[in-house]
């Protein structure tokens, strides 16, 4: 196991190991301000090599140690999927705001590879869920922080990201 491996935060296993071992070292070879500046995050310098971005993940705000990679929500350390969602937000964000265009999941760049396993992780699991119980939908959207958007019956904006609306309806 390389080293690289060994040193990697609690839960990661597979396909997230080796996404997290990737973003990790190109987190490496970016310049934080650069990063923060393009994802609307904060970003604090610890010390000439070290730092700490700021930035909400669904309302809440988590930390992400640089370059080290690792993110905590107050403190506790985050998932392994949200690891990998906040470090690819940083490493990919170019500052270009959110156009008030819906698209769906398929058509965003880059994510038509993912589609059936978003499908199957997010899309299902909400039809199983909630049918055709609107008021179900609505009290469960709301309650996890989503504002009523008026697209449909039943539809919900999310704060994902600074850049990274969400619309689920």
């Amino acid at each position: 196991m390389s080293l690289e491996r060994q040193r990697l935060p609690p839960g990661f296993a597979g396909n997230l190991a080796d996404s997290f071992v990737k973003a990790r070292r190109d987190l490496g070879r970016s310049d934080p301000h650069v990063l923060a500046g393009n994802a609307e995050a904060e970003y604090r310098a610890i010390s000439q090599e070290r730092g700490e971005f700021r930035a909400p993940f669904f309302g809440e705000m988590h930390r992400l140690l640089f370059p080290d990679a690792t993110v905590w929500r107050e403190d506790s350390p985050a998932s392994p999927v949200v690891h990998i969602l906040l470090l690819h937000y940083l490493l990919t964000a170019d500052g270009t705001l959110p156009s008030g265009e819906w698209v769906p999941f398929r058509q965003v760049p880059n994510a038509f590879p993912y589609d059936q396993a978003f499908t199957q992780r997010a899309i299902v699991p909400l039809a199983r869920t909630f049918g055709q119980d609107l008021e179900a939908f609505r009290r469960a959207a709301r309650a996890a922080g989503g504002e009523t958007a008026r697209t449909a019956d039943a539809s919900f904006y999310f704060r994902v990201l600074p850049h990274l609306p969400m619309l689920v309806q």
